[in-house]
């Protein structure tokens, strides 16, 4: 249900972002054409106009959706063409999105309720198998270590966990080191020796079934990408940096329950976080792929293509934002292989802004503020993104000097 409702958010999310580009881009061309043929800035902006009007007229058709067929051979992005083709504004098709994964999810938790129905009273919640199992081990420890309580203890709990994992969103709730599951057993075995089984119950459970079930998501359902608050106009959805603390923090909190040294065990989460990497990865390309050379005095005479430059570079900084947000988890040199191209990007965007002082300046704070406090404990990559701001605001300063004296004198 997840998976579905990602991917719905997602089309939204694209149909937004390449119909304003495509619209942009058209009207670049023709301020472009007639610039260079010796026009001036009015006419290049009636022609702008005109074409980018002309865009809209024909994205109506929903031909810029792309065909998408599953392995029953269905487009599964007719529904979403068609929604386009009948004037359905995107943020409508988000709605709806949200509105079916909305009902679903009541229809799970209602049943969820149910799945202990017919269990006897000694064995239907979490806390009565605890106190059963202590009281046990209380009692009788010696038949408890001859069963291997201690060992088979994880798979008794896990029903429970995964009862309330079920309803747990690692990109916008809270670490599971909230849950009630978590705080029952936490202190389970606390009593006995450190060799006992007992102690592990805990990291067993975040092994088996925590750090699965975020893998799941992060390969399923989380897109960095997908910032529909920029792009919908504030959707009540979670932003692609809340997502970013979110799950940065869950992994965070796997990682406590795991020993770094060993190579076995730590296997599962270098896969996670290899995971993590690739789609911050796929999402650094696709903004370099979506953000185009244009020239400085066409963007100024093309209404379109400043909205289109805006959204561009809101959506880098916020990307940056979120691969600052996995700097203490993920490696070192991970971190400074996506900010190195993501850095290129940045500053393409912010050097189409030199022509006013005042708004490069402003996006130069953003940047900044992107970085946050990972610019002073992060790797080069980082430190060197910040070092290039820094020197094309110097240079942007030197050069508003120089006008001012030149004009004064």
């Amino acid at each position: 249900s997840r998976k579905e409702h990602a991917r719905a958010l997602l089309g939204a999310f694209e149909t937004a972002t390449k119909g304003e580009q495509f619209s942009a881009s058209k009207g670049i061309e023709a301020a472009t054409k007639v610039l260079l043929g010796g026009g001036d800035d009015d006419a290049a902006r009636l022609a702008a106009a005109e074409a980018a009007a002309e865009a809209d007229e024909s994205l109506r058709s929903g031909d810029h959706i792309p065909v998408e067929l599953d392995e029953f051979g269905r487009d599964m992005n007719m529904e979403r063409r068609m929604m386009v083709q009948k004037g359905t504004a995107v943020s409508d098709i988000a709605s709806k999105a949200e509105r079916a994964f909305s009902t679903r999810q009541e229809e799970i938790r209602l049943e969820l309720k149910n799945v202990f129905a017919d269990t006897d009273e000694h064995f239907a919640s979490l806390s009565a198998v605890r106190n059963r199992l202590e009281s046990w081990k209380a009692s009788f420890s010696n038949q408890y270590d001859a069963t291997f309580m201690g060992l088979s203890a994880p798979a008794l709990f896990a029903p429970f966990v995964r009862l309330e994992l079920i309803r747990w969103d690692p990109l916008a709730s809270q670490s599971f080191t909230k849950h009630q599951w978590y705080s029952l057993l936490f202190d389970y075995g606390a009593q006995s020796p450190e060799c006992d089984p007992d102690h592990q119950v805990i990291p067993s459970l975040v092994a088996q079934i925590v750090l699965p079930w975020i893998s799941d998501i992060v390969r399923d359902v989380w897109d960095p990408t997908n910032n529909l608050s920029l792009s919908l106009g504030g959707q009540n959805v979670s932003s692609a940096l809340q997502q970013c603390r979110a799950l940065s923090s869950a992994v965070a909190d796997v990682l406590v329950h795991y020993d770094s040294g060993n190579k076995t065990s730590y296997k599962s989460v270098c896969t996670l976080l290899d995971a993590i990497s690739d789609k911050l990865g796929d999402a650094v390309t696709a903004l370099a792929v979506d953000t185009p050379s244009w020239l400085p005095s066409a963007i100024a005479v093309t209404e379109r293509a400043q909205l289109c430059r805006e959204t561009l570079f809101e959506r880098a900084t916020a990307l940056l934002s979120c691969v600052c947000c996995f700097a203490d988890v993920l490696p070192g040199a991970n971190v400074d292989g996506l900010v190195e191209p993501l850095s290129k990007t940045v500053l393409q965007l912010l050097r189409s802004y030199v022509a006013s002082a005042p708004a490069c300046a402003d996006k130069a704070s953003q940047v900044c503020a992107a970085l946050g406090s990972a610019s002073g404990t992060g790797g080069s990559a980082l430190r060197a993104l910040l070092e290039s701001v820094r020197d094309l605001l110097l240079a942007l300063n030197r050069n508003e000097r120089s006008v001012s004296t030149a004009l004064a004198s």
